[in-house]
């Protein structure tokens, strides 16, 4: 390997959570990096492949478990997506203080639901965000979970129940109210700078159809559409998936 990686932990609230910083084997002066975001019912792990490609082209990069994921602290049935939210702007601190971070190329790659957190993160760190690529990201997932219908599950959306198990993962009630009301296309709206987006053309979990939605709301965006994708990209799809995220990256660069 042609990098080099070391486990973090950086306080999000009263989480720790944990994470794994991957830079360039040799470099010097200063580096871009990519702050990168899994989805739903994973762990960093989801990010790992991003992650090795970037290092073998320059570019550094840190991802982490959720709160309530992987080895990160706190409940799954706590999680919230404003408190992802506050765990990607704990991220963007983070990797601000490090002493190599190229501060005028800092990058959110997020996959799935990680895709929603880093648009909403924009809202309020927008202006330190070089550039955005999203993965197959959620951004159905206030129309469906406003009807009471998440990931096959169904309820009664007037009265959600206090968790809800799917797949062994356990949701809170918090999750699915805060969920059905999130507003996802205000911050597209606000956020200018280049955004890249990734979707499988069978994805019958986040629709693309969501994601031709926000390529017209964000100001500067890009669709690509794989073919044959689902939620998740399978050998080929996942290299044309690498290869669009690079080249979106180092095109958009600051010199």
């Amino acid at each position: 390997p042609q990098w080099t990686e070391l486990n973090v932990t950086i306080q999000s609230g009263e989480n720790t959570l944990r994470g794994t910083l991957t830079a360039p084997g040799e470099f010097d002066g200063k580096l871009p990096v990519a702050i990168l975001l899994h989805g739903l019912n994973t762990d960093r792990n989801w990010c790992t492949d991003i992650a090795w490609c970037l290092a073998d082209h320059g570019i550094a990069s840190i991802r982490f478990d959720f709160n309530g994921h992987g080895l990160s602290d706190g409940a799954q049935e706590d999680m919230t997506i404003a408190r992802e939210t506050a765990d990607v702007l704990a991220m963007l601190d983070y990797v601000e203080g490090l002493r190599f971070t190229d501060m005028d190329n800092i990058f959110l790659i997020g996959k799935s639901l990680g895709g929603v957190v880093a648009t909403l993160a924009t809202k309020s760190r927008g202006d330190e965000i070089r550039a955005m690529c999203l993965w197959y990201p959620g951004f159905g997932i206030a129309a469906t979970t406003h009807f009471g219908f998440f990931l096959g599950q169904q309820y009664a959306p007037w009265d959600p129940p206090e968790t809800l198990e799917i797949a062994g993962y356990t949701y809170g009630k918090a999750f699915l109210e805060e969920a059905a009301a999130i507003d996802v296309t205000e911050p597209m709206y606000g956020y200018d700078r280049p955004v890249l987006i990734i979707h499988g053309d069978r994805d019958f979990i986040a629709p693309v159809v969501f994601s031709f939605h926000a390529a017209n709301s964000f100001p500067n965006c890009r669709l690509e559409v794989v073919p044959g994708g689902g939620h998740g990209f399978q050998a080929y799809q996942e290299l044309i998936a690498l290869t669009h995220t690079l080249e979106f990256l180092q095109r958009n660069m600051a010199r």
